[in-house]
């Protein structure tokens, strides 16, 4: 809640903004006209907006790591301690091998983030469905290099084709997905209860 509430002055400076009708048009020349509120992101060019609404939709129902892990680890394949910490280290491993693939790349294009995309949605409704704890690993490093590529690609993306004029609006509109989407450093380890658990309670994570 308190980081959602953090938005709310951004969000109330920019409908103010967008009410003065300073807009750019498609060559990125300021141009002044009666708009509605908000407007000033059906302006965007298209891959920018694809970028922010994926980012938006990647990091609010798909990178929830942090709550499936522990089910999947305790209610689904019944791992120990060790086991579920590997959830983690197999994911953290394929983000390496990500990053370290993306850093040999040329700037990325539009179909280049949405193939990223495509391969995480992919790869996490094969992982719903593993029957084995070390299928569902195989599946975490995958999963784990595809939010990396995903988040270079889509990032550095928008900061290159966004034109001059509409900096400030493009970052406004790719900002609070990314940082919804893009993984946060924590060792899986955190999530796994401190003290033992009574039979028959499954062990909450610990944020």
């Amino acid at each position: 809640m308190a980081d959602a509430a953090s938005f709310s002055l951004v969000i109330g400076v920019l409908g103010w903004l967008s009410g003065t009708g300073i807009r750019a048009d498609a060559a990125g020349v300021p141009t002044a006209r009666g708009t509605r509120r908000f407007g000033w992101l059906l302006d965007l060019p298209r891959g920018i907006q694809a970028a922010a609404a994926m980012a938006l939709l990647i990091g609010g129902f798909g990178i929830q790591f942090e709550v499936t892990n522990p089910l999947m680890a305790t209610k689904v394949f019944h791992l120990g301690s060790l086991g579920f910490g590997l959830l983690g280290t197999f994911m953290a491993a394929g983000g390496i091998a990500g990053n370290v693939y993306s850093s040999r790349r040329r700037d990325p294009d539009v179909r280049e983030f949405v193939s990223w995309a495509a391969l995480f949605g992919a790869a996490e409704a094969a992982a719903a469905v593993m029957p084995a704890a070390w299928a569902y690993d195989v599946l975490l490093v995958v999963i784990g290099a595809a939010i990396q590529l995903f988040a270079v690609s889509a990032t550095v993306y928008v900061q290159q084709d966004a034109p001059a004029a509409q900096r400030g609006h493009t970052l406004s509109s790719y900002n609070p997905g990314s940082w919804a989407s893009f993984p946060r450093v924590r060792s899986s380890s955190q999530d796994w209860p401190h003290s033992p658990e009574p039979a028959g309670h499954w062990p909450c994570p610990a944020w």
